[in-house]
């Protein structure tokens, strides 16, 4: 830890001077988060329509695909 507070010219006690608060603002910004750009109502229902016709397609595969190998199965294994 000390070799960072070293690296990035901090005291772990004092924290920054004004003047070094000063200069990194005025070269990194200040620090904050990009807000979202929030969906309108037409978007979320697209959305939930892309999301509700990934999940169809999962359970038609998962409801077709053990029938077709029962099928498969059946021709291969002969019933006693």
């Amino acid at each position: 830890m000390e070799e960072v507070l070293k690296e990035i010219n901090v005291n772990a006690f004092a924290g920054l001077s004004k003047p070094e608060a000063k200069v990194r603002l005025e070269k990194y910004g200040p620090n904050q988060l990009l807000s979202k750009k929030k969906k309108n109502i037409f978007q979320l229902f697209v959305g939930q329509l892309r999301i509700s016709s990934y999940s169809w397609r999962c359970i038609s595969w998962c409801v077709n695909k053990p029938g077709f190998l029962v099928r498969l199965l059946r021709t291969w294994i002969q019933p006693i």
